[in-house]
């Protein structure tokens, strides 16, 4: 991740997915999957938040509410490769909050 990259507010979501898993073991989101850019978003902040993590994510979409309601609940887990989470998910949460918080300051 950049600098550049930090002033991006998807990486706002991307911090707040890799903060629940870590503390939560799960993020839980329910959205409106229409326009489809909200679904997309979402997937790729997931996928980032596992890559700041050290791993990779899964992501869960339910089914509708129903016919009146087209909102999911979007469940993004996180998946070990090799049980070295721990070092790597500290690693990489490091470095993006360092990474962020200077870019705050120099605004």
């Amino acid at each position: 991740m950049t600098s550049a990259t930090s002033t991006d507010p998807q990486w706002d979501r991307v911090i707040e997915i890799a903060a629940k898993l870590w503390i939560d073991g799960q993020y839980v989101a329910e959205i409106d999957p229409s326009p489809a850019q909200h679904f997309v978003d979402l997937q790729w902040a997931a996928h980032q938040a596992g890559r700041v993590l050290g791993g990779r994510t899964r992501v869960h979409v339910g089914p509708s509410r129903g016919p009146a309601d087209p909102t999911v609940t979007v469940t993004v887990t996180y998946v070990d490769p090799d049980g070295r989470s721990l070092q790597r998910a500290e690693e990489g949460l490091e470095k993006l909050m360092r990474t962020v918080l200077a870019e705050q300051a120099n605004r």
